[in-house]
């Protein structure tokens, strides 16, 4: 059995656009597209992170760019594309791991309790007291459910 490599965070991201110009060169915004959709997550990584992180791989030569109309477009080198390989396995299981944590989500109803907790979250200050009491016993029913599960 082939020993996984520990990839950090900061370093997965740059390998899932590394993974995505594997299939064709693209913008900075099709990049962030791309990786909502093959992560199937209702979530654009933000250009906070996706252009330092394509500054950065270009500066280490594993991607290169060139400006198409207006946009700068940006495609994999061969040492990019060497690098990738060398962590495919990687990078492919979180991928599966995250398609797999998007259906049980759906599932579970985790989907529906992450909205309402945002609708919560910015509205908190219109709910009455005796809702917030009923509101506390449910989640923490919620949580004591959770924890057990960790045993």
């Amino acid at each position: 059995m082939k020993e996984m490599k520990l990839i950090t965070v900061k370093g997965l991201f740059r390998y899932l656009v590394l993974y995505v110009l594997k299939e064709k060169p693209l913008h900075g915004y099709g990049i962030m597209k791309r990786i909502e959709e093959l992560l199937q997550f209702d979530y654009i990584p933000s250009p906070g992170i996706v252009y330092p992180t394509l500054q950065l791989l270009e500066d280490m030569g594993y991607i290169e760019s060139e400006y198409v109309g207006r946009r700068k477009v940006y495609r994999l080198t061969s040492e990019g594309e060497r690098l990738l390989n060398e962590n495919i396995d990687e990078v492919e299981e979180f991928i599966a791991k995250a398609k797999y944590f998007r259906n049980l989500a759906k599932e579970i109803g985790l989907d529906d309790l992450v909205d309402i907790l945002r609708y919560l979250i910015m509205n908190i200050t219109r709910v009455p007291p005796e809702v917030k009491k009923k509101l506390r016993a449910h989640i923490q029913e919620i949580v004591n459910t959770l924890k057990s599960l960790k045993k």
